[in-house]
Formats: structure tokens, C-alpha cells, sequence
């Protein structure tokens, strides 16, 4: 019978014999009397176990490799090409830009020495979270061992790694995994602190310092945590006084490098918040939002989100049929609760509740996700470790010590090997919409097989499809050096206007960009190089290239005809409505450009200069217009037609040298009565004909700006 034919119960067994065979022949072989101690000894091949169980296969589990893992090298390689300057020019930033988000610190410098020893890979961005997380099992172990003085406490570093939701995660480069790994340092220091010595209170700092840079959703967890510890402590830190200013003191050094980013960036906090679309910021009432947060924050410690196999979260965030915390271990997390409520008093059982209910904080600001939750897992793995370990530990009798021992190394061998193999054998078909709502799948599938392509005929220039995942400029820079002949691009765009297409010219596409292209009138000879698969078997992605049809020419131009030809649309503005006639949009809508937000925007298709003509439905008087804009330099001219006046007056203005996202005015020579018409052309001066032109918000001011 092979292995894959067992039942459940004879796997369980073989993997239980196994474990014990191997157990006891380490036991045998080690240097207990004279050398290493029992629980050290079981200490490092429960570490070995957790090691093993991250570093086998990952590359493989999970199967995305993920912008956001990504972006950890490549600005660490930016870092270290710009002199440890960020890209705004700031030496040793405090956070680094993603995707238009300071989003990033700790995470980033974590990455600059693997990169300088070995370079970009997979494995070497994620073997440096596994490393960083293996120092979280310790720190698990021994606030078990310090702080709740228990017996066989070496069997965190097994519990902790056997929790799903940390098994996955941690095989992974999310900075979340850090924030993590540092908190529980920072407790464990914390606990020594409260039951030792008062000087650990210095190392609690520290760790809770770096914790804050780790993972800016873990922000207000930490704050939260501290002010509470500080309020149910305060006797004790009152004692401690002259050791609590010492280590105030150095919280507010680790203020420093926050207060420089926010002195820099002061807009950016709001700019976050937006981005993760927060309801706080939606228009509706204090009430409503105060219930939001409350549903929000009572959903991260519902046990249905922790404990359902199929999981309530993102299929790339799932390990189906396990659940966020396997519920083979709710019988055990619940002893450990109950334990904890019992001995309240006791600061490692108070405090370990705390952080547990303190958890989904900064999920319930923006919405639920296991990432936005996942320090949960550090006092989960703490309950869960008490209550085996109150079973285990009733035994008193010194000669079945060594057997329970055995018995229960054995038994978490088994759960996190049973784990890895259904990862790397199952978990590639676990979810089937490897898509970009789904698993984000083919990273280093597609960028190995564009860089091959080049590699065999530099001549050639390949575009890698976006759509099949985010970021996917980050992935190509992680993946193929600057200045290659790889692109990002995909069919459509050689499809919406007639572009230089030589076939030389090769496209990675997804099966949904491949099938419009077959159906195009505009192309012709579709020749299917070669198919990348998904781990379902399936063609995922489409090595082709393809030429343009006959009719292709007289296709776009009777398009471009089409979309040259002006939108009209309305917008109220004190109480009047303004006609509009506007270019073609291909994204966004009329009413972003005059939302008054900044933050939304539309997007002119092919129209330089893009023009809007306003019609007031009464006169109005006028003194300038405000515009904000994607980035570019540009010239505005405004076209004013007042009633009864034939001529329309005409101001403009050129503007360049401009940051990002640029906000310019343009003044009229001061104000403008009786204006019945406003004509509006905005040119961008750094692009042809095709520029599409980002408009965020089109106003105007109705009095001059007060000098000064």
C-alpha cells in the first residue's frame, strides 16, 4: 500500500512512530548529563521543526509571490543604489514609498544585507521573514518558560508554528509577519519587567519601538496595548518610577524619525487613510461609524473567522480546510482563556489577555483581514500552549515525564508536518481563481519565461499583461534587471490605438486578454509561441505574438473619430447647474473632476489639449481657476465669455518643475463679472497627441486670494 492510499488514522500512526523513532534516537545522542539540557534540547529540535517546516519549499507555498513582497527588496536595492536616500531625497527614511503609500519601513532595511550577500530570489526575500518569525517561536517559549514558569514549555515554538494562519503568513515576506515576531519580544521583555527585574522595561521599549515602524496597520495595537498596560500597572510602574522615565525617555527617541516623516509629509496619514478607503472619512454619521468600528472589532474575535476550515478572508490568505487557528486547537485556546481568567491578577495572564483582546483594533478602522489581524496568533499560541500544557502537566509521576514529553513532540511533529505536505501537495489547487481576485498566481512563472525570451534573442521586446495581478511593476523590477526590453503592457493597448508593432514584439498574456485578442478585427496571424499552466492544469498565460489586420487603420480612426467627439454632462455648483461638454473619459467620471476631492480623478483618453466648456445658468462672476492634476507639466488658457460682449476674454499660464499630483491656479485680473461661458484647455507639456491627461479637480475661485 503506498502512502497515498493510508487512511487518516494509519497516516497519523506512520507519522507517530515515525517521530518517536527519530525523537528518541536524538535523545540518545545528545549531551544531556554534562552538556545541553532536556528542555534545551527539545527547545532546538522544535526550532529545527519550525525551520524545516518554512524552508522546504518556499518558493513554492505559498503559490503567489505577491507585490507587496516584492516591493520589500526592490526598495532596499533603491536604498542602497541611492546612497540610503529614499526617493524623496531624505537620508535613512523613516518609511518608504508604495504604490503612492509611505507604507514601509522596517521591513525594507531587514532586507539590504541578505540582498547584498545574495542577491534577489524568492527564497532569500522570504527565508529573511522566516528568520525574523523563528525569533518570535523563541520569544513564545520563553515568556512560557519566565514569565508562566511552566513545565515543557519548549512546545510553544510547535504550537505557534502550527497555527495556520501564522504557517502561511510566515512563509511569506508581509511585514505584517515582523510586527508579529518583534511583539512578541516586546511582551516577553515586558512580563520579565513586571515579575524579575525593572530593567527589562528598557529592552520592552525597544522592541515595542521597532514593532511600530514594522507595520503600520499594528500601529494602534501597540499604542492601545501600552496605554492599557500602563493603566492596570500603574501601581507597579509608580514603584518603578525612575526606571519608567528612563524608558519614557526612550520611547520618545524612537518618536523621532515618525515626527521627521510627518513633518515632511503632513498630508499622508489622510492620503493613507483615503487609499484604504476608512469609513471614518465616508459621509455619514458619528453614530454610524462608531457601529461600524464596533461590528469591525467584534468580527476579529468572533471564533467563525478563526476558526471556519474554508476561512472568511481572501482565498490567497486561506489554508483550506485548516482555518485561521486549526480547531483541534479551540479545545485547548479555550483552557487557556478560562485559565487566564482565573488567575487575572497574575501580569503574564492579564497582559496575554489583553494583547488577545486588543487584536483586531486596527483591522476595525478600515475593515477585516487576517493581515490586518494576525498578532492575534501571538497570545492564540500562548492560550492555546497553557491549556495542553495544564493537561500534560497534571501528571505528576517522574517516570511518565519523558514519555509525555515524547508524546506530545510527537503529536505537534505530526500536525505541522501534516501541514506542509498538504501545502505543497494540495494547496496549488485549493482555490481555482488564480486571477487577480484570486491567488495572483504566475510572478516567476511569467517573468523567468520574458527574461528567457530576451536571454535568447536580445533583439526582441516583450510586454507582460497587468491585469493578472497588482503591482505587477514592482514584480518586473524584482524579477528582471533595469533596463531590459521587458515591459509592462498588454494587447489592449495595441488594440485601443495603432501602435509600431514588429514581430520582434512578443506578449505574455492572461487567457481573458488572449481570447480578445483572437477576436479583434484589428489583428491577424495570432501565432501561440508557447503556454505557461496553472497548477490546475490549465493555460494560464499566452506567449504570443500577432500582426495588424487590413482593416486595422481605418478601425482606429474611425474610433479616434468617435471618442473626438465631445461628452455632455451637467454639475451643480451654489445652487445652479452647469452644462459641460467634455473630452472622452477612459476612467473615472464627469463628476470627480468637480467633486471637490482631490483624492478621485478621471482620466482623458487621447485629447492634448483637453478642453471643457462650462455654461452657467445665470451670469457669474469669477476671479480664477484651480486645478489639480496627475503629474506633468503644463500650460492652462481660459477662454471667458461674458454677456453681451462678442469677444471672449483669454488668460493663460505655462507651469513646470512641478511635484507630483500638482495643484496650479490661474488668476484673472481680477474678478470677472457677467461670465456666461468658461472654456478651459488644459495642455500637458510632456506628452504628444495620446497623452491621457489625470484631471483630480477642475475649480474656480470667485474673489482674488488675500495676499499674505
Amino acid at each position: 500500500m503506498n502512502s497515498s492510499a493510508l487512511s487518516p488514522r494509519q497516516a497519523f500512526r506512520k507519522w507517530l512512530q515515525a517521530s518517536q523513532d527519530l525523537f528518541s534516537a536524538l535523545l540518545a545522542a545528545a549531551p544531556t548529563p554534562s552538556g545541553i539540557s532536556s528542555p534545551a534540547l527539545l527547545l532546538m529540535l522544535a526550532l529545527l521543526v519550525y525551520l524545516l517546516v518554512r524552508l522546504i519549499g518556499l518558493s513554492e507555498f505559498p503559490i503567489y509571490f505577491f507585490t507587496d513582497e516584492a516591493v520589500q527588496t526592490v526598495l532596499a536595492a533603491d536604498l542602497i543604489r541611492d546612497g540610503f536616500h529614499g526617493y524623496d531625497g531624505v537620508f535613512l527614511p523613516t518609511y518608504f514609498e508604495n504604490a503612492w503609500l509611505f507604507n514601509l519601513s522596517l521591513s525594507v532595511y531587514a532586507q539590504v544585507l541578505p540582498l547584498l550577500l545574495f542577491g534577489k530570489s524568492v527564497f532569500v526575500t522570504r527565508a529573511t521573514s522566516v528568520l525574523i518569525g523563528i525569533s518570535g517561536a523563541v520569544a513564545v517559549a520563553l515568556t512560557l518558560r519566565d514569565a508562566f514558569r511552566l513545565r515543557n514549555w519548549w512546545v510553544g515554538v510547535l504550537i505557534f508554528s502550527a497555527i495556520p494562519a501564522w504557517f502561511l503568513h510566515s512563509r511569506t515576506a508581509f511585514e505584517t509577519v515582523i510586527f508579529v515576531a518583534l511583539m512578541a519580544w516586546a511582551l516577553y521583555f515586558y512580563l520579565r519587567y513586571r515579575q524579575d527585574n525593572p530593567k527589562f522595561l528598557y529592552a520592552a521599549v525597544t522592541f515595542g519601538g521597532l514593532s511600530f515602524y514594522s507595520y503600520r496597520g499594528g500601529q494602534l495595537v501597540l499604542i492601545g496595548f501600552v496605554v492599557v498596560l500602563f493603566l492596570v500597572d500603574i501601581r507597579y510602574h509608580f514603584a518603578q518610577r525612575r526606571t519608567v522615565l528612563g524608558a519614557t525617555l526612550l520611547a520618545l527617541i524612537f518618536t523621532i524619525p515618525y515626527l521627521r516623516f510627518q513633518a515632511l509629509h503632513r498630508e499622508e496619514t489622510y492620503f493613507h487613510l483615503r487609499m484604504l478607503d476608512t469609513y471614518w472619512l465616508h459621509d455619514i454619521s458619528l453614530r454610524e461609524k462608531v457601529a461600524r468600528f464596533i461590528e469591525i472589532y467584534l468580527s476579529g474575535l468572533d471564533p467563525r473567522f478563526w476558526l471556519a476550515p474554508d476561512g472568511r478572508d481572501l482565498s490567497r490568505h486561506v489554508m483550506k480546510g485548516h482555518g485561521h487557528i486549526s480547531p483541534f486547537m479551540a479545545p485547548f485556546l479555550i483552557i487557556g482563556v478560562v485559565l487566564s481568567l482565573k488567575n487575572i491578577k497574575q501580569p503574564p495572564y492579564r497582559a496575554t489577555l489583553l494583547l488577545a483582546v486588543l487584536s483586531p483594533l486596527g483591522a476595525a478602522l478600515v475593515g477585516l483581514g487576517i493581515t490586518r489581524v494576525l498578532i492575534f496568533v501571538l497570545p492564540a499560541a500562548l492560550l492555546t500552549s497553557i491549556g495542553i500544557l495544564a493537561v500534560v502537566n497534571r501528571v505528576e509521576n517522574r517516570r511518565l515525564e519523558h514519555p509525555l514529553a515524547l508524546l506530545l513532540f510527537s503529536v505537534l511533529l505530526f500536525f505541522n508536518s501534516f501541514m506542509l505536505r498538504d501545502a505543497l501537495t494540495n494547496g496549488p489547487t485549493w482555490f481555482q481563481d488564480y486571477g487577480l481576485g484570486g491567488m495572483q498566481y504566475g510572478a516567476r512563472q511569467i517573468f523567468d519565461k520574458a527574461g528567457d525570451l530576451i536571454e535568447e534573442d536580445p533583439g526582441r521586446t516583450v510586454y507582460v499583461s497587468s491585469t493578472w495581478a497588482n503591482g505587477t511593476d514592482i514584480l518586473m523590477r524584482f524579477f528582471i534587471p533595469d533596463g531590459s526590453s521587458v515591459h509592462i503592457g498588454n494587447a489592449d493597448g495595441f488594440l485601443d490605438h495603432e501602435m509600431e508593432l514588429d514581430p520582434q514584439t512578443i506578449f505574455i498574456l492572461p487567457a481573458d486578454e488572449y481570447q480578445r485578442l483572437v477576436q479583434s478585427p484589428k489583428v491577424t496571424r495570432v501565432e501561440v509561441l508557447d503556454t505557461i499552466p496553472f497548477p490546475n492544469g490549465e493555460a494560464g498565460f499566452y506567449v504570443t505574438t500577432f500582426a495588424y489586420s487590413d482593416q486595422a487603420q481605418q478601425i482606429f480612426a474611425e474610433e479616434q473619430a468617435e471618442r473626438a467627439l465631445p461628452r455632455s454632462g451637467t454639475t451643480e455648483w451654489k445652487g445652479q447647474t452647469i452644462e459641460v461638454k467634455y473630452p472622452f473619459l477612459d476612467m473615472g467620471e464627469l463628476h470627480h473632476i468637480f467633486d471637490e476631492d482631490t483624492f478621485t480623478l478621471a482620466r482623458v483618453h487621447s485629447a492634448n489639449p483637453a478642453v471643457f466648456t462650462l455654461t452657467f445658468e445665470k451670469p457669474t462672476a469669477l476671479a480664477g481657476l484651480r486645478l489639480t492634476t496627475g503629474s506633468m507639466d503644463m500650460k492652462i488658457g481660459a477662454y471667458l465669455y461674458r454677456q453681451a460682449e462678442p469677444e471672449p476674454g483669454y488668460f493663460e499660464a505655462r507651469y513646470t518643475n512641478l511635484p507630483d499630483d500638482p495643484t496650479v491656479t490661474l488668476p484673472f485680473e481680477g474678478t470677472v463679472k457677467d461670465i456666461v461661458k468658461l472654456q478651459v484647455e488644459i495642455l500637458s507639456l510632456t506628452g504628444g497627441d495620446d497623452v491621457k491627461i489625470h484631471i483630480r479637480e477642475l475649480g474656480w475661485y470667485t474673489s482674488p486670494p488675500v495676499e499674505g
